[in-house]
């Protein structure tokens, strides 16, 4: 990478950086182009060179967000010999990195629009891909009996965490990483054993 590349890295990871602090701090409505000109100090002609408005780098945000989950999920995951340490291991690296105080101010503030982009980014159709060949791996793959039933059981495995943890976090329940990573391991490890119980009967 060229010195002139480097320096364009530079400045869009500081109004990434930038962009998150306010988006948790003010949320997604309430953050202006105008804000994150003034707290990256760039002008407002550079903003404009990386992303067209507000929501294209929210997408942004939330694009590096989840690309940096898939790294830190792959990370954990290495030597897992059961669907169940599989599972717990995925889960426990997404609550503990979702457990920076700006990114949980970010869940909070900007629920709705998460859910609404989120889901289909890049990254997120990555990190499923991640979760079926690993499932593929186990041997869990064949308890699906069609695609679709497949997909659904992907879509369930990738979005009750975020759930799970949105809601542990607006509440006053007292309940740790690995309490939450235990508990969605457990249940879905049960939940696919029976699966292949019942596939196999078939």
């Amino acid at each position: 990478m060229g010195k002139r590349e480097k320096n364009k890295t530079i400045i869009r990871e500081r109004l990434l950086d930038e962009a998150l602090k306010l988006f948790s701090n003010k949320g997604f409505e309430q953050t202006t182009v105008a804000d994150i000109v003034a707290a990256s100090e760039l002008g407002r002609g550079t903003f404009y060179n990386y992303f067209s408005d507000v929501k294209d780098i929210f997408n942004a945000v939330i694009d590096r967000l989840n690309n940096e989950i898939r790294g830190v999920i792959f990370e954990a995951r290495k030597g897992a010999t059961t669907i169940y340490d599989s599972l717990y291991l995925a889960f426990k690296s997404y609550f503990d990195y979702a457990s920076d105080t700006t990114r949980i101010d970010f869940h909070r503030k900007n629920q709705a629009y998460i859910r609404s982009t989120s889901y289909g980014s890049d990254s997120i159709r990555q990190i499923i891909s991640d979760l079926q060949a690993n499932l593929k791996a186990q041997n869990v793959i064949s308890a699906a009996e069609h695609d679709d039933e497949f997909q659904m059981l992907s879509f369930v495995l990738i979005g009750t965490p975020s759930e799970l943890f949105l809601n542990i976090h607006t509440t006053d329940i007292q309940v740790s990483n690995e309490q939450m990573a235990s508990f969605l391991a457990t249940l879905f490890t049960k939940g696919l054993e029976h699966q292949m119980l019942v596939m196999q009967t078939k």
